[in-house]
């Protein structure tokens, strides 16, 4: 079942739904980034996030089994993030799904205090996209805008810009 796009006639997602998604996706791939050069440079930087843990709950948690683990949790942390980059620059269902899987990392990394309203806003922006059916990767949009990969009509000759 395909939904159309609040709006738009031809059910694509608007242009800022297009630039929300490429932006969300590049924030991924490069929090991911910044996790594995912490993790080989300096580890001990996610020590100083426990005075900013709102929770005494969620600050046990941090300090008993994150901190103690950050060997495995970082890397594993980064190439989460590397997947999740990759569904929101997909198309179709992994596009709704990585949103969905935004949505909740958003909402339980808030608690953690440290930039807590960016991650409710990213949570909105998760969920403000997760309205669209992205039809297309991300990648074929900037090449070629929306609509660049549907195919020619019946009886159209494709030519290359050489043949005469």
């Amino acid at each position: 079942m395909s939904r159309r796009a609040p709006g738009r006639s031809d059910g694509r997602p608007p242009r800022a739904a297009q630039v929300g998604r490429g932006l969300l996706g590049a924030a991924y791939l490069l929090g991911a980034g910044v996790h594995l050069f912490l993790w080989w440079q300096d580890p001990g930087v996610y020590a100083a996030i426990t005075a900013e843990v709102l929770f005494g709950w969620y600050r046990g948690l941090w300090t008993g089994y994150v901190l103690p683990n950050l060997d495995v949790l970082l890397p594993l942390l980064a190439g989460f993030e590397f997947v999740l980059a990759g569904l929101l620059l997909s198309r179709g269902r992994a596009v709704r799904t990585g949103n969905g899987i935004g949505i909740v990392f958003q909402v339980v990394l808030a608690p953690l205090g440290f930039w807590w309203p960016t991650n409710f806003f990213l949570a909105f922006g998760h969920a403000w996209l997760a309205r669209y059916d992205f039809d297309e990767d991300a990648l074929s949009v900037l090449r070629g805008g929306p609509g660049a990969r549907t195919a020619p009509d019946a009886g159209t000759t494709l030519r290359r810009p050489d043949d005469p």
